[in-house]
């Protein structure tokens, strides 16, 4: 069952440092079989409020995967530019689809 990082980036407080993590962190994502789906984009809200304000979603084989990638060693140094220059949350959504069936 796919499981999903989703990374609402607030706002970059260092450009240059944002701009190191962007230069690498596509082909980290692809190492660890990571698909990215979403990177910002124009939202519509349809219901509620919506309070995103650059989503980044990334969709991995299943939940044991997402958290394989974000703990890794090989993304930690990443993870600490992205946390270093923005502000920001950060959530691992578990698609399981078959628990709507209950």
């Amino acid at each position: 069952m796919s499981a999903f990082i989703l990374i609402d980036v607030h706002d970059v407080t260092d450009e240059e440092k944002m701009n190191e993590y962007r230069s690498k962190v596509f082909a980290n994502v692809a190492e660890f079989d990571g698909t990215y789906r979403v990177v910002g984009g124009e939202q519509t809200e349809l219901e509620g409020e919506a309070a995103f304000k650059f989503p980044v979603l990334i969709e991995f084989a299943n939940k044991e995967k997402a958290l394989r990638w974000y703990e890794s060693p090989e993304y930690r140094p990443l993870k600490e530019l992205r946390l270093a220059s923005t502000h920001g949350t950060g959530v691992l959504i578990d698609g399981d689809v078959n628990s709507l069936a209950n």
